[in-house]
């Protein structure tokens, strides 16, 4: 019996680790720029320092403020991307 309950606890604290290093009891931010407008050269600096986001090694090309654009850059790519895995042969 004491086995069961041991086991039962173990399990219980395991999910709760997981769960709590995931973050799922943490408050989700809410961020409000003021006075960085999307065009400054710093804009990506000051977002990506204050999120919560890994760190990682790159250099930002630029910010994508126009919608327009973006989607026809996304649908470009995704055409583009398409033709090289059907250009592909098997193996």
């Amino acid at each position: 019996m004491y086995v069961i309950l041991w086991g039962l606890l173990a399990l219980v604290l395991v999910s709760l680790s997981c769960v709590y290093l995931t973050g799922h009891f943490r408050r989700a931010e809410q961020y409000h720029l003021t006075g960085v407008p999307a065009g400054s050269p710093h804009f990506l600096t000051t977002v990506a320092s204050l999120s919560d986001s890994l760190v990682t090694h790159g250099s930002p090309t630029r910010f994508w403020s126009d919608i327009d654009a973006l989607q026809t850059a996304r649908l470009a790519l995704i055409s583009r991307a398409r033709q090289l895995v059907m250009n592909i042969s098997p193996v």
